[in-house]
């Protein structure tokens, strides 16, 4: 058996497949949907699993605050793998979340973007984005007591409209904005799911959606993104949503 040394984060499936389970492999799981409603949990919350296999559930209280579920789902899943991220990182030093301290995250972020050793170094777009997860749940804990003191430091900037706002100490000063120029693996296969399979944003194929062509079309992106080159692969990728959508 593999051991496990990362911690993994699992989502409550959408409502219309969460009683697909089934109870002859699952003993006792069949009143599973009640006894998540009774306690708050709905569609879409994160469930955060240690390396020894054990719930969080002061993780799971952070997912199901307002402040988490008001995100748009995407940002929850970069948000939660960010924070796996940084508990892994905590663990493999025996330590817990609620223990973290300001060197702990000035550690942290030296392994991410500058340690040699580390063959997958981050820029400083990707800092400001696992910085702003931090920065939602260490606010969390605090403000709820289940932190000492919010690790995330902050300081005040005046922004280019004269307005006064607190940033996190640690932001990157190489940061670029809104420049993208790709998509992440998981946006990629969202585009494909959506923009071809006919999911929706649940990632749950829509009622009555037929795809005639379906396999053909995923297919041949896939070769594509495989095999063109840059530039060919933009001119023809960005003409595929509009024959999908005449198809629907």
């Amino acid at each position: 058996m593999v051991a496990v040394t990362s911690w993994r984060v699992f989502w409550v499936p959408p409502d219309r497949l969460r009683g697909g389970l089934r109870p002859s492999v699952l003993e006792g799981w069949d009143a599973l949907v009640v006894r998540e409603t009774a306690v708050g949990v709905r569609a879409g919350d994160p469930i955060f699993l240690s390396p020894d296999f054990r719930v969080d559930p002061l993780l799971g209280l952070y997912g199901q605050s307002p402040k988490f579920r008001n995100y748009e789902p995407e940002t929850k899943r970069n948000y939660a793998t960010d924070i796996a991220l940084l508990l892994t990182h905590l663990w493999a030093r025996g330590k817990s979340w609620v223990e973290t301290v300001l060197r702990d995250l000035e550690d942290y972020e030296d392994w991410r973007r500058f340690a040699p050793e580390n063959p997958s170094q981050i820029g400083g777009s990707k800092w400001d984005r696992e910085l702003a997860a931090f920065l939602g749940l260490f606010k969390w804990a605090d403000r709820a007591g289940w932190v000492a003191t919010n690790p995330v430091t902050m300081r005040q900037v005046v922004t280019a409209r004269g307005e006064v706002v607190k940033v996190p100490d640690a932001r990157a000063k190489n940061a670029r904005s809104a420049n993208v120029h790709w998509l992440t693996p998981r946006t990629w296969r969202l585009w494909v799911d959506v923009g071809l399979r006919g999911h929706g944003r649940d990632g749950v194929p829509e009622l009555g959606w037929v795809g005639r062509l379906e396999d053909r079309n995923v297919a041949f992106v896939r070769l594509l993104v495989s095999v063109c080159p840059e530039r060919e692969r933009e001119l023809v990728v960005g003409q595929l949503p509009i024959t999908v959508l005449c198809e629907r």
